[in-house]
């Protein structure tokens, strides 16, 4: 029985390694899969939380302040709090990566949020009020925000 908790929506993966609860720093840890051809994380903001990406395998493109860089296996992409960041697996294969967050809010609960939405069968105007509040509450600014 797998005990890690597993988050997937738009064709990603994220299963969850170290959650808040299960350590005294405020980091949580997570192995995200980007598919080929999965949907782009768009350009967001984290008020309150810190993000480090380790490249395990493939390539992701990532866009950080407005400048996009391709990362690849064995890259480490530092995304410090209040800055817009966004990425897109790229090229032949899929993206690996191992994520670390750390700050004030549970980057996993945000997750988790975010993909009960997305999966679920709420109307977009519904859909789109959940987003709004999942937002305020995780301190998450998503500067072109569509459904």
């Amino acid at each position: 029985m797998n005990s890690t908790p597993r988050i997937e929506f738009h064709g990603q993966t994220i299963d969850v390694l170290l959650q808040k609860s299960q350590t005294p720093s405020q980091a949580e840890c997570f192995h995200y899969t980007l598919p080929k051809g999965s949907e782009p994380v768009p350009a967001h903001i984290h008020a309150e939380e810190e993000e480090f990406f380790f490249i395990i395998d493939g390539q992701a493109c990532f866009t950080i302040n407005g400048e996009k860089r391709i990362a690849k296996a064995g890259d480490f992409i530092p995304v410090h709090r209040g800055t817009p960041h966004g990425f897109q697996q790229h090229g032949d294969k899929d993206c690996i990566m191992w994520v670390v967050a750390s700050g004030k809010n549970s980057l996993a609960d945000y997750l988790k949020g975010v993909a009960e939405i997305l999966n679920g069968n709420d109307s977009e105007a519904l859909a789109k009020e959940r987003f709004l509040a999942l937002f305020k509450r995780y301190g998450v600014t998503i500067p072109n925000f569509e459904l």
